[in-house]
């Protein structure tokens, strides 16, 4: 089971709600080579940097097809509403909102 942190950095990100992500205390890969709209994440609103951190997040846990679609969804559901500050999310909850949101199956 994965977890992820997000946490703000100081003086490196222009924007509130951004910082960085560790997958398992490591960075997280955003996965620019699947949709290139934002050069750093993103959390508690609707913008492209929300959309990258939700593509990343999904490709990690469930692979590239099922992130593009459904990363809308994910930042939609899920992304948007991550405090500002420090947020924490683990595979579980990624699955819980899986299945409570969506009619796919985890493959």
């Amino acid at each position: 089971m994965a977890t992820y942190r997000g946490s703000p950095t100081l003086n490196d990100l222009p924007y509130e709600g951004t910082g960085r992500v560790l997958v398992d205390g490591q960075p997280l890969d955003l996965r620019r080579d699947l949709a290139d709209m934002a050069a750093f994440p993103c959390w508690g609103s609707f913008g492209s940097g929300c959309a990258q951190l939700a593509i990343a997040i999904l490709a990690h846990e469930f692979g590239d097809e099922f992130a593009l679609k459904k990363f809308h969804d994910f930042k939609r559901d899920v992304i948007a509403w991550l405090p500002i500050n420090e947020w924490t999310l683990d595979s579980a909850d990624i699955v819980n909102w899986l299945t409570a949101h969506t009619n796919e199956e985890i493959s």
